[in-house]
């Protein structure tokens, strides 16, 4: 399995990562390979921590929905993460500095106008055993999958999804208050505003699964060697089209319903991906291997994706893959790092696992300490 796409050199990489105070890990300074990183030691020893750190870089959140007081060291009450990005062949210095009340960021020591200004900087794929959710889980698991892809290559996609959220609490807020204080024209202006940012949402995500759908067919054809018919459906609640008309119908049709609930029966925030293997719903009939397949497709799908995207490879973080695929999945997986042209960050339990011939440096983690290994 290898990497395809257009013959680009990436342009990003992180060169630099420091750490203060950052969960278990009370110092930390180093610089990083161009292409392989790798973090070794026992289980809970902070390896992940680190790679948290980077994705924080990209997102300015915790891939484990962390809060700022849980990503802070003990007995302390400000922690910071900076990393030294080289993207387009131009460098930033981003500064995040965490305090139990809220996050601050400066690039190149500056404050942005607005977080959105440090969107897009950092561009990261994530592979995680808990990514398995996406194909044995709820919804949720597979909607946060495709609004992260989309925002990788569009920043501006987090904050349509923003402002639906904000426009959704302000609707179901509303539905809850009694008959009295209900203010039925102000519920109209919800319904309004929640089918047009709604309508933009998931025909977003429409066009993204449809963009993606062939990179994640040939990926998966790539790990099982075989042939399969295999489909990539976006499910509307309800089995509305995306257009922004038809789901302000909708919500104005459940209004009843809505009203007796005292919470929003339709619209993106309930949609669902589906995906069909041989016309069959993974969710339910793939085996264990099937999923841990279809879930490494997908993200060498996503990677394809950004690369067309972007014009260059994002950054890839591995945690701990390699004690959860199989053999065959693990080493199909290190084969197409082989022809992936980005930065990578690995950590696992044993350099034994990787089988990594490549240009790498690795890095002995132990109780929050990080010091440079051969």
């Amino acid at each position: 399995m290898r990497a395809t796409g257009p013959s680009v050199e990436s342009t990003l990489r992180i060169l630099k990562l420091a750490l203060h105070q950052f969960r278990n890990i009370a110092e930390l300074a180093i610089e990083l390979n161009p292409r392989f990183n790798i973090f070794v030691g026992p289980n809970a020893q902070g390896k992940t921590n680190i790679l948290e750190s980077i994705y924080l870089l990209s997102s300015l959140q915790s891939f484990k929905g962390s809060r700022n007081r849980e990503l802070i060291g003990w007995d302390v009450d400000e922690a910071f993460v900076r990393g030294l990005v080289e993207r387009d062949h131009v460098s930033y210095e981003v500064l995040i500095t965490l305090t139990p009340a809220q996050k601050r960021v400066k690039i190149d020591g500056k404050s942005p106008k607005s977080s959105f200004d440090v969107f897009g900087l950092v561009n990261v794929v994530l592979f995680a055993p808990e990514d398995l959710r996406i194909t044995k889980g709820e919804p949720d698991a597979r909607r946060r999958f495709v609004d992260r892809a989309i925002f990788n290559a569009d920043s501006g996609h987090l904050e349509l999804v923003r402002n639906y959220q904000k426009v959704l609490r302000n609707r179901n807020n509303l539905l809850k208050q009694s008959p009295a204080e209900r203010n039925l024209a102000l519920l109209e202006v919800y319904d309004e505003q929640l089918g047009e940012l709604g309508g933009q949402l998931m025909q977003r995500r429409a066009s993204f699964l449809e963009e993606l759908a062939p990179h994640f067919s040939r990926a998966f054809l790539e790990i099982v060697g075989e042939e399969r018919e295999l489909q990539l459906l976006y499910q509307t609640s309800g089995g509305i089209s995306t257009a922004s008309e038809a789901l302000v119908g909708a919500l104005v049709a459940a209004r009843g319903r809505d009203l007796r609930r005292g919470s929003t029966s339709v619209g993106p925030h309930l949609d669902d991906l589906e995906l069909l293997l041989e016309g069959r719903n993974t969710r339910a009939f793939a085996s264990q291997g099937q999923h841990r397949a279809l879930v490494l497709a997908l993200k060498i799908g996503e990677i394809a994706y950004l690369r067309e995207k972007l014009g260059f490879y994002p950054a890839l973080m591995l945690d701990d893959v390699s004690s959860e695929l199989d053999r065959q999945r693990n080493g199909q997986l290190m084969e197409y790092l082989k022809g992936f042209g980005g930065q990578v960050f690995i950590t696992t339990t044993d350099l034994v696992h990787l089988g990594i011939d490549s240009d790498y440096q690795a890095f002995r983690v132990d109780a929050g300490t990080v010091s440079r290994t051969s």
